[in-house]
């Protein structure tokens, strides 16, 4: 694993985010090296790149057990890849669920019934992330007792957690000892051997593990044994002369699944190519011709787009040295100021977008709370597959990425297309990323920004491929409460 790397790497399915959000959270403050794709893939990165990075150099895998999750092929897949790698692939427990063949051997961890537990189970099988080795090895008495104490209650809590499990094992290993005693003393009597069983019910007594009792104690506990007799052979007729066990058991046969070698879905291409799409970019530019409008009907999506933003070569004016561009959104209005000197090349692009209707009918795809508002993937993948090469060169960062700033993202060095973020918060550290901010959010905007919708977390964005391809049809489907923006238009006040 190479330097830096993540210790453990978290496979789950979006209906699970909030609980794998919660719980890389709690990790990390713990001094774990997790990797999360939420909390660690920053605006601009190509999410199947970190992804596949993160995959292949992590030593282990946190695998969210769910009825959701283990029928998610990206899911498996994962786990697939971790275990032909030989990596270390631990099962957690969130939901009930049938746990999927390859990993019924595996011990997990339980967070059903009680999270405390279950973190502090999980915490013994994670190494301490480095950077917190580092402090407390290396800490020096002035201004570090907080991190010392901070670790050690961790290290305390552990340690206690492993002393009631010792507890509660040696107190369940005197229960059974309990019912071995009980049932081989009845099965003695019942056989014709009281002296046998009076000394075994003697010896049980002497060892404090169960009292004398009185003929009607027996008679009262003879019942109840042939009544589990009774129960065990009803429950027997009812799974059948095979054997098999009633649905919804936790050892429900099921296939190997390897024999059909497994495929990272997350790792796959992120762009179609054109000819996966219904009708061609040329389709799209002749449905109209006849009518003299620059405005096509998109195949296989409702509604219409600029047909300039098919020619990207067309895509060349000049914008004013200040602009501004106003939204209005499913949520609200706000207004972007741009200036130009910030980052020329990044405020021409936004400019001939706006001025062509590029963000019309887009969804913000991807809202991480305290972090940033990401969109910019167009309504029509007809027009998206145009622009997905039509790449422009890098601005040098003037300007700090301040809550309210706007930049391009960014997939490497000059790779800036249509994708564009709005920082929810000071995120002062993708200054040195290389990422420009060429605008800002007016005045009480961000009131507006504030409240899109948030609750899908990563999910969409994680899904880039399957939105370019789909479009709007596409992630009105998958994400409904997604907001999206009604249209973005040139305002007053350029110049």
């Amino acid at each position: 694993m190479g330097q830096g790397a993540p210790e453990a790497f978290f496979s789950y399915c979006r209906e699970d985010s909030e609980f794998a959000l919660r719980l890389a959270g709690d990790l990390k403050t713990a001094g774990a090296s997790v990797w999360l794709d939420q909390l660690d893939i920053t605006p601009g990165d190509r999410w199947d790149r970190a992804v596949e990075n993160a995959l292949t150099n992590c030593s282990r895998m946190l695998v969210i057990l769910s009825p959701d999750s283990v029928s998610s092929t990206n899911v498996m897949d994962e786990v697939s890849f971790a275990l032909e790698e030989q990596k270390i692939v631990i099962p957690v427990f969130h939901r009930d669920c049938t746990v999927p063949f390859r990993l019924r051997r595996v011990q997990h961890v339980d967070f059903r019934q009680d999270y405390a537990r279950g973190l502090q189970e999980l915490l013994k099988t994670l190494p301490a992330g480095q950077c917190v080795e580092q402090r407390v090895s290396g800490i020096s008495d002035v201004g570090s007792q907080g991190t010392v104490s901070g670790f050690g209650e961790l290290r305390r809590a552990t340690e206690q957690s492993r002393l009631e499990d010792e507890y509660r094992g040696v107190a369940e290993q005197k229960r059974l000892e309990l019912e071995r005693q009980q049932s081989t003393e009845e099965r003695l009597e019942q056989v014709g051997e009281p002296a046998t069983a009076q000394g075994l019910r003697e010896q049980g007594s002497e060892l404090g593990l169960f009292p004398k009792f009185s003929a009607s104690r027996k008679l009262a506990l003879a019942g109840c044994g042939i009544l589990i007799v009774v129960s065990i052979l009803f429950w027997e007729s009812l799974r059948g002369p095979t054997g098999k066990q009633p649905a919804g058991t936790q050892q429900e046969e099921v296939k190997s699944e390897a024999s059909d070698p497994p495929k990272l879905g997350k790792l796959e291409s992120n762009q179609p190519p054109p000819s996966a799409m219904t009708g061609g970019h040329d389709a799209a530019l002749d449905t109209k011709e006849k009518t003299g409008t620059n405005k096509a009907v998109m195949p296989g999506a409702t509604g219409s787009h600029d047909r300039a933003l098919l020619r990207p070569a067309l895509l060349k004016d000049r914008a004013p040295d200040t602009y501004k561009v106003e939204f209005e959104t499913t949520r609200g209005n706000f207004t972007i100021s741009v200036t130009r000197a910030w980052a020329p090349l990044g405020a021409d692009r936004f400019y001939n977008l706006v001025k062509h209707h590029f963000y019309d009918d887009a969804h913000f795809f991807r809202v991480i709370p305290n972090f940033v508002v990401q969109f910019g993937i167009s309504a029509y993948p007809p027009v998206s597959a145009a622009l997905e090469n039509a790449t422009i060169k890098d601005d040098p960062p003037s300007q700090s990425n301040r809550r309210g700033t706007v930049a391009f993202g960014t997939s490497g060095p000059n790779s800036r297309t249509t994708q564009v973020f709005i920082n929810l918060k000071d995120n002062v550290n993708l200054d040195s990323q290389g990422f420009a901010p060429f605008g800002v959010v007016d005045g009480d905007g961000m009131n507006v920004v504030g409240m899109l919708y948030d609750q899908y977390g990563e999910s969409a964005g994680m899904d880039q491929a399957a939105i370019i391809k789909g479009g709007k049809d596409y992630i009105t489907a998958q994400w409904p409460r997604l907001d999206m923006i009604k249209s973005a238009t040139l305002g007053g006040g350029s110049r």
